[in-house]
C-alpha cells in the first residue's frame, strides 16, 4: 500500500467523516449526506492535491458547505482561514461587502474589538456604525 504521510491522513479524516457513525463529526457531514468521491482511491485523491496547491499543513476546504467531497467542489487553504469556516460564523455585510466578523475585525475600517463589535450587534446597531464608530467617540 502507501507509506502513511500528512495528506493519507486528511483522505482518511475525509473518510471517516462521510462514513463512520461513530466518528464525533458524521453527524455534520455523512449523516448530512456528504460523500468523498475519492473514498476508493487515495492514489486519485493524492494526485488532484498535488495538481490543486496541496502542501503540507494546508487544510481540505469544500467551497459548498452542502456539496461533496469532490475535485470540483475542494481547494486547499491555510489552517487559520478553515478555523474562521463554520456553520456558526456570523456574517456580516456593511459597505456592500459580505464578511465573517473575524475577517471584519482584520478590516482596517472596524476601530471597535472582537467584544465591543459583538455587544453592538445584539444590541441592533447597524453594521456600519457597529464596526466604524469610535468607542466613546475616540
Amino acid at each position: 500500500m502507501y507509506a502513511r504521510s500528512p495528506l493519507m491522513d486528511v483522505w482518511n479524516a475525509i473518510n471517516q467523516r462521510c462514513y463512520n457513525p461513530n466518528h464525533p463529526s458524521y453527524r455534520h457531514y455523512g449523516a448530512r449526506g456528504i460523500r468523498n468521491r475519492w473514498r476508493y482511491s487515495f492514489k486519485k485523491f493524492e494526485a488532484w492535491a498535488w495538481a490543486n496547491g496541496y502542501q503540507p499543513g494546508l487544510s481540505i476546504e469544500r467551497i459548498d458547505n452542502d456539496g461533496h467531497y469532490s475535485p470540483t467542489n475542494c481547494c486547499w487553504i491555510p489552517m487559520s482561514r478553515q478555523k474562521r469556516n463554520t456553520r456558526r460564523t456570523l456574517y456580516i455585510t456593511a459597505w456592500g461587502e459580505t464578511k465573517s466578523r473575524m475577517d471584519w475585525i482584520d478590516d482596517p475600517r472596524c476601530v471597535v474589538t472582537w467584544k465591543q463589535l459583538q455587544t453592538r450587534l445584539l444590541r441592533d446597531w447597524p453594521p456600519e456604525r457597529a464596526l466604524g464608530e469610535p468607542v466613546n467617540g475616540r
